[in-house]
């Protein structure tokens, strides 16, 4: 509606070919698999830059502003953090699924918010079983550690150039749901 409002069109990326750079030389491509591993590197490794002055160093640690941050809170008793990892009950599942908004992006299985709110209650309690299997073995399902990559233009004209785009990435739902029951959780001791 806004677009028609302001008579614009929507600008689309079609990841049909790429720029880039090798050997100093630059070069496109139309290859799938040259679009593939190109986007891969890019966004695996675009925060890993040589030439960020915050990149992450383990031999001097962090910035001494993040270490009060992450220090553990003498207020918080011992017995409050052990509660973490306590098993997930049905009732707690049902209290959170109340307060996850409808109408927001799926990941690859498309299953979203409202189906989840809508699943009988059997499907609730295998839920809760494979919550509190994941807090008992600490293995999360191999297909939550896929999501799909959304390419959004940056404000300048892209010209193929990977760089000139930003990611939105669209995580599971029951992924998102547990890690929701995480910090709710540590909410209550904040």
């Amino acid at each position: 509606m806004l677009n028609s409002i302001l008579e614009r069109q929507p600008r689309k990326i079609t990841l049909d070919r790429i720029k880039y750079s090798e050997d100093n030389e630059i070069k496109f491509s139309n290859d799938r698999n040259i679009i593939a591993n190109i986007t891969n590197s890019h966004f695996q490794n675009i925060g890993l830059k040589d030439t960020s002055k915050n990149k992450f160093d383990e031999n001097i640690g962090f910035n001494p502003y993040w270490n009060r941050i992450y220090l553990q809170r003498p207020n918080i008793p011992q017995e409050a953090l052990d509660t973490l990892c306590n098993p997930i009950n049905k009732e707690e599942l049902i209290d959170i699924l109340k307060t996850l908004p409808n109408n927001k992006a799926p990941g690859i299985s498309k299953l979203t918010y409202k189906i989840f709110k809508k699943l009988l209650s059997r499907f609730l309690d295998e839920l809760v079983y494979l919550y509190n299997f994941i807090i008992e073995q600490g293995v999360i399902p191999d297909s939550w550690q896929k999501a799909l990559l959304y390419l959004i233009l940056k404000p300048q004209w892209w010209d193929n150039d990977i760089k000139y785009t930003r990611s939105i990435v669209l995580l599971e739902v029951a992924r998102k749901i547990l890690t929701k029951i995480f910090n709710d959780r540590l909410q209550a001791w904040s």
